[in-house]
């Protein structure tokens, strides 16, 4: 059985998109162990208890995480609001 081409995720999949969100910092738990971005979004299946945190990495990367597996990072923060 091959892959079916065309599914609208759309009816599997909410996705919310965070404008301007939260920086976080990844804890422990895989190899992105203290790597910082900011949020986002927030996606998650339909009909499915749990979501995942969509950040974009300071370096450029889109990653999920569990809301678990992150940390405030306050610095990060901090030098944003001193830019403004």
């Amino acid at each position: 059985m091959g892959i079916a081409k065309g599914i609208d995720l759309s009816k599997l999949v909410d996705y919310t998109a965070i404008e301007d969100g939260p920086w976080w910092r990844a804890g422990s738990g895989d190899s992105r162990s203290g790597q910082v971005g900011q949020q986002i979004g927030v996606v998650s299946l339909k009909h499915a208890s749990g979501y995942a945190i969509v950040m974009q990495m300071q370096s450029g990367k889109i990653e999920t995480f569990r809301p678990m597996q992150l940390f405030p990072y306050e610095a990060q923060a901090t030098q944003q609001g001193d830019a403004a």
